[in-house]
């Protein structure tokens, strides 16, 4: 097991060096990173957001290559946030690290610990989505999150591909992404059935597009675990099932963990 994981961690923290990240630390079997110091790095949300997907990319090889050695399988998740963070040498007077901290560090990690629920590899934040749309990357919007001080909902996304290496298959993922914002509608209507039905026929077309089963199981929790009034159901819907996070931003970084075969992944913040 420590040969494959100083494996995984080798490839994972040559792909951050690839795209001018610095590495923080490892945390068990998962890397944290970030990008934008100590040298101001123009466009470092795009370059962890491509380091983001390049890691996928690695990861999809280990598991083949695992798989064929009988091997533990890997899956990684991934949360990427931008924003202000308090980065330097840290610690005590006996030992210290080059680390980055603050609020928005914490909701980089946040957004990792999500994945699990809305079955994805790499959330991202709505100011790193600003960051970094006007680019080759793709995205799709996916859920509502609250935060604690702030008044409204921040948007969350995932990065799914970048337009570069997606040579085949960009119609499909185009018709899957219009679809899904059709059935997220709905939902947002709280027209639980009619957004239901859409995510039915996603799935039956797309059954790996883990959002949209994630979507599916809570419109039939409000059709079928009817609460007490309509109010009732209304507040639960603006609960949005998500935790509440400390902060907003934070600088870009991301981390990754090897989980259980059919876990979700964690990820580095």
């Amino acid at each position: 097991m420590a040969l494959l994981l100083n494996q995984y961690l080798t490839d994972m923290t040559k792909i951050v060096f690839d795209h001018s990240g610095t590495l923080d630390k490892y945390i068990g079997d998962a890397v944290m990173a970030f990008w934008g110091a100590p040298f101001v790095e123009p466009g470092h949300a795009i370059r962890a957001c491509r380091s983001a997907l390049q890691m996928m990319s690695r990861v999809a090889e280990l598991r083949e290559q695992w798989r064929t050695q009988n091997k533990p399988e890997l899956d990684i998740g991934i949360g990427l946030n931008t924003g202000v963070a308090s980065v330097g040498n840290m610690g005590s007077e006996l030992r210290y690290g080059y680390t980055a901290m603050g609020d928005a560090v914490n909701l980089a990690s946040r957004l990792e610990g999500l994945n699990k629920e809305y079955r994805t590899h790499i959330l991202v934040s709505e100011t790193t989505y600003a960051a970094a749309r006007d680019t080759r990357l793709i995205f799709r919007e996916l859920d509502l999150l609250r935060v604690q001080g702030k008044m409204q909902p921040v948007t969350i996304y995932e990065l799914l591909a970048s337009h570069d290496t997606l040579i085949d298959g960009a119609g499909e993922l185009a018709a899957r992404l219009e679809m899904f914002a059709r059935g997220r509608a709905c939902y947002q209507a709280r027209q639980w059935r009619e957004s239901q039905i859409i995510f039915e026929k996603l799935l039956e077309r797309w059954p790996d597009d883990g959002p949209s089963r994630t979507f599916w199981k809570r419109c039939q929790e409000y059709l079928f675990d009817e609460p007490e009034s309509m109010e009732a159901k209304r507040a639960a819907l603006d609960a949005i099932a998500a935790p509440v996070f400390e902060g907003s931003v934070a600088q870009n970084w991301a981390q990754s963990t090897k989980q259980e075969p059919g876990a979700a992944g964690k990820s580095l913040n």
